[in-house]
């Protein structure tokens, strides 16, 4: 599964912009290192995808950051900025900002998210 950084909110990436939810806490189980370099308060939950939960994340040292999260054993994060991607297993996941244009492909996530894969 691929996942991808987050940003700021009101920078561009409006899944960082909506109304929180209860589906936007992080997961229990996730351990605490796992969100350390994100912002844990500013993570919705954007979709699932085969079985993979995809949060987005404002960085705490970079613009953005993405969970991909399946278990507490089972879970992959990265931070960075638009159009960086990531990936585990079957599928990639890459970070837009608001209005990019879809990529061949690759499936929309949410307004800030592409998924490519199974």
């Amino acid at each position: 599964m691929v996942f991808l950084p987050g940003c700021i909110s009101g920078s561009g990436y409006s899944d960082l912009d909506r109304e929180p939810s209860a589906e936007d806490a992080p997961p229990v189980d996730l351990p605490d290192y796992a969100t350390q370099t994100m912002e844990p308060t500013t993570m919705p939950f954007v979709d699932e995808v085969g079985g993979w939960r995809l949060y987005l994340a404002e960085g705490a040292e970079s613009p953005v950051c993405v969970l991909a999260y399946e278990s507490e054993t089972n879970w992959v994060s990265s931070c960075g900025s638009s159009m960086m991607t990531t990936s585990s297993g079957s599928y990639e996941v890459m970070v837009v900002s608001d209005n990019m244009p879809g990529e061949d492909g690759w499936t929309r996530a949410g307004e800030n998210l592409l998924v490519k894969g199974e």
